[in-house]
């Protein structure tokens, strides 16, 4: 038998020939590889590295490489789609073990908007201005974020808000900037 080479980045390298696992063509390798796939496609194709899953949300059966059905998941819960996930995962959802801890606690920095629009007049309560909701802010009077009671907080436009900082000397634009 003569010897076989092949060139690999401009190298002369000595070859041996391997059947693909995949798709039985022969192809050249290195001596010392245990290269079993004569290409990606091939390797990615193979069933010998993948794996068939159920989706946890809805029984769907679908396919993941093993690499990827062993390292995408702490729990052990696997999803066809990301759409799956974010509705197992939701308040509603049936997978309490990948809930964030702070989901539905009402404690995040931003549920304060939602609270103040639901309990106050749409307008800022300095000037009246009303004509766009969504350009109105949410002023915490306290200046603390994280206290979202009524009490703390005040429907404000923009100029209303930016001024009352800068009179407190807090926020953006202070008297010394």
């Amino acid at each position: 038998m003569s010897e076989l080479f092949f060139i690999q980045n401009g190298s002369r390298r000595r070859a041996k020939e391997a059947k693909c696992g995949f798709c039985e063509s022969l192809f050249l390798t290195r001596i010392n590889s245990s290269s079993k796939f004569c290409s990606r496609q091939c390797s990615g194709k193979s069933k010998i590295s993948r794996v068939e899953l159920k989706c946890y949300e809805c029984g769907t059966l679908f396919e993941r490489t093993l690499y990827s059905a062993n390292n995408s998941s702490k729990h052990n819960f696997h999803f066809c789609s990301r759409k799956c996930k974010d509705a197992a995962q939701s308040l509603s959802g049936s997978c309490l073990e990948i809930r964030p801890t702070h989901y539905g606690n009402g404690l995040g920095i931003y549920s304060y908007r939602e609270l103040a629009f639901d309990n106050f007049k749409h307008e800022c309560s300095k000037c009246g201005y009303s004509r766009f909701k969504s350009v109105l802010q949410v002023h915490h009077k306290d200046k603390n974020r994280h206290n979202n009671t009524l009490e703390n907080l005040e429907v404000l436009c923009p100029t209303c808000h930016m001024e009352t900082h800068y009179l407190d000397n807090s926020g953006l634009y202070t008297k010394g900037a």
